[in-house]
């Protein structure tokens, strides 16, 4: 069924070159592509409300709460898209979060276990999160980069669901540890839709960039294969060649760059 929706949310758009010159701004999801979100919500659902559910639990609940996260934005589209409904309230994301956990935790049996006021503080999970490794580097390093004019050659920007307060609480990371700041924080917030739907890539080409000059690196099949249909130049980070499907059956939709790890952007760049 997802497979269905999402050839159906892409006809009709185009594709683009992988000519790498023309780029200007790279734009990275969060929870996929820059960060290790299985392991930073363990840890954090640990330091959190670890002395009151046992460490199988915790795994579980966040194995269960990342699950639900990646399931339920599709079924969030379809009633946003509806006219009747009015736009999205811009902090969704975490609602969303908030509605999914409170059902995790009566499902595991384990909501009268963890205070309320633990509970309540659980969502910021998601805002402190772990680089997987290479990622900081590799990103200073790009950010540090420079035109024959002095000026940098490549904006960043995240791109990625998420409410504006979680995803810059996400990006400080960076700043605190290796020294540089994202262009562009970019998001549910933003564009009131989730990923893969056209509206959400948009908001990047708002910032007053062309198609051709956007590169996207996504954590995800749907969303390397979502960016590039909106005719972004489209990279899949961790992504294997053999596993990607051709939903559309037409070459101009392939994705143009498969990473071992966010390092192989800089022998892509350079």
């Amino acid at each position: 069924m997802r497979y269905t929706l999402l050839v159906l949310l892409l006809v009709g758009l185009v594709g683009c070159s992988t000519n790498v010159t023309e780029i200007k701004v790279i734009s990275f999801d969060v929870f996929g592509a820059l960060m290790n979100l299985d392991k930073s919500l363990i840890r954090n659902i640990h330091n959190i409300v670890g002395d009151y559910i046992t460490d199988s639990q915790v795994e579980a609940l966040a194995d269960e709460w990342a699950e639900h996260y990646g399931n339920t934005f599709w079924q969030y589209n379809s009633i946003i898209k509806n006219p009747a409904v009015k736009p999205a309230d811009p902090n969704l994301f975490r609602l969303m979060l908030e509605t999914g956990l409170h059902h995790i935790l009566k499902k595991m049996n384990i909501s009268e276990k963890i205070p309320r006021e633990l509970q309540a503080k659980l969502h910021q999970c998601w805002g402190d999160l772990i680089p997987w490794e290479n990622t900081g580097e590799t990103l200073k390093f790009i950010h540090s980069l420079k035109n024959k004019d002095g000026s940098r050659r490549f904006k960043l920007s995240i791109l990625s669901n998420g409410d504006r307060e979680t995803l810059v609480n996400a990006s400080k990371i960076f700043k605190t540890q290796f020294g540089f700041e994202f262009d562009y924080i970019l998001g549910f917030s933003d564009a009131g839709i989730f990923k893969p739907e056209p509206n959400f890539y948009k908001v990047v080409e708002d910032q007053g960039y062309k198609k051709e000059e956007v590169l996207h690196v996504a954590g995800s099949q749907f969303d390397a294969i979502g960016s590039k249909s909106y005719g972004y130049k489209s990279a899949w980070n961790f992504g294997d060649r053999s596993e990607y499907v051709n939903l559309l059956g037409q070459k101009q939709f392939d994705i143009d760059f498969y990473l071992k790890d966010l390092s192989d952007l800089k022998k892509l760049l350079v």
